[in-house]
């Protein structure tokens, strides 16, 4: 996270609570008469990020996102994400986008304020719940849809502002001395773990070398980013990805890897695994995790590929990048989840050997993910 000096800033008005109503009333997006007939209710949801939903019974809802006035490295993929909106939401050509994303109402360049409407009729799944089959099937549809349209050229050319550099997200492998000042004693030990692992640190070091920029990708491809809408008019829920800030030209792999790395993610911390875990059969364990893993996994892979099939963009080499991207990523949480920690933990520990076994079977674990529960 990069930081601004308060010094330095430009005054900005911040949203709240108490001044939201008023904010939307002045843009037209609200009508004075929904406050009087109470028919708007605004909840705060902030996280790393102020964010707040505007919701009303007889008018159009809204989603307010605005960045931390000190936040750089926010502000501007807050600003990226609404140019990614207003673009794909400017004509008819990219309908098929426009069907998989929030609609964009507005974004307020002087004060960083994006709008978008507010998606009410959803389930939402949170990062420690597992998509039903079906809902897989739906986001390996979506995706490999998004992919394959995002790959021609005519189409990849006008999201040309978007970035093509390696997601800056995997911070591990080259911290910065920003990063530094920024780390607590427990993210500065496991920095030194990884630095001592000769197979962790190469690994982390090189993952950047198998990059390449095929299509525009989401980039944070977290279940918690993953909802499916309800309507009387159809009978099949509808899928929706958010939180677009990250989204760029890359390699769509990634995404695929961000979605494998919910799933070890899911499975690896929780209570059951970590208190059953044993270092002398990390492999077994590791190896039935992936089963486990696959059958839900190949739901989507199939889809995916059918999808992609067209683009050719799945070669020999995919489903390896998207395996060590989800190891990437897996080491990164330990880093991130130990930023305000004292010390490393046995999760973080147990973290490395995991990551370890997948480095060095990544040809086995990707049979199993294609190929777990077809008949003999």
């Amino acid at each position: 996270m990069k930081l601004i000096n308060k010094n330095n800033l430009e005054e900005k008005f911040e949203i709240s609570i108490d001044s939201i109503a008023s904010y939307m009333i002045d843009k037209g997006l609200v009508k004075s008469k929904s406050i009087v007939d109470s028919d708007l209710i605004v909840s705060d949801l902030s996280r790393k990020n102020r964010n707040f939903t505007i919701v009303s019974e007889n008018s159009t809802s809204y989603f307010l996102k605005q960045p931390y006035v000190t936040d750089e490295y926010s502000i501007e993929t807050i600003n990226r994400e609404s140019k990614f909106y207003s673009k794909t939401f400017s004509s008819k050509k990219f309908s098929k986008i426009q069907e998989i994303i929030p609609k964009f109402i507005e974004f307020d360049s002087k004060n960083n304020i994006l709008i978008t409407k507010f998606i009410s009729n959803y389930q939402k799944n949170n990062e420690k719940e597992i998509l039903f089959a079906e809902q897989m099937s739906a986001l390996g549809k979506s995706l490999g849809m998004f992919h394959s349209f995002t790959s021609k050229k005519m189409i990849h050319s006008e999201f040309d502002f978007l970035p093509k550099s390696f997601p800056p997200t995997i911070l591990i492998s080259h911290p910065s001395p920003e990063l530094f000042s920024l780390m607590g004693l427990g993210s500065l030990q496991f920095l030194k773990d990884i630095q001592q692992n000769k197979i962790l640190f190469r690994f982390l070091v090189d993952i950047e070398k198998i990059w390449c920029v095929e299509t525009i990708i989401h980039g944070d491809l977290k279940f918690d980013n993953v909802i499916f809408t309800t309507s009387e008019t159809k009978k099949d829920p509808e899928l929706k990805l958010l939180d677009w800030e990250l989204v760029n030209r890359g390699d769509p792999a990634w995404d695929i890897g961000t979605i494998l790395f919910g799933f070890l993610y899911s499975h690896l911390f929780g209570e059951d695994f970590l208190k059953n875990f044993k270092v002398n059969e990390n492999f077994d364990q590791v190896k039935s995790l992936i089963q486990t893993i696959g059958l839900d996994f190949k739901v989507l892979w199939k889809v995916y590929q059918k999808e992609m099939k067209q683009t050719k963009l799945i070669d020999k080499t995919f489903l390896d990048r998207a395996i060590k991207y989800a190891t990437a990523k897996l080491i990164q949480s330990s880093f991130d989840s130990l930023q305000e920690e004292v010390e490393s933990s046995d999760r973080e520990l147990i973290n490395i050997k995991i990551s370890e076994t997948l480095i060095k079977n990544i040809d086995l674990i990707k049979h199993i993910l294609i190929n777990h529960g077809d008949s003999k």
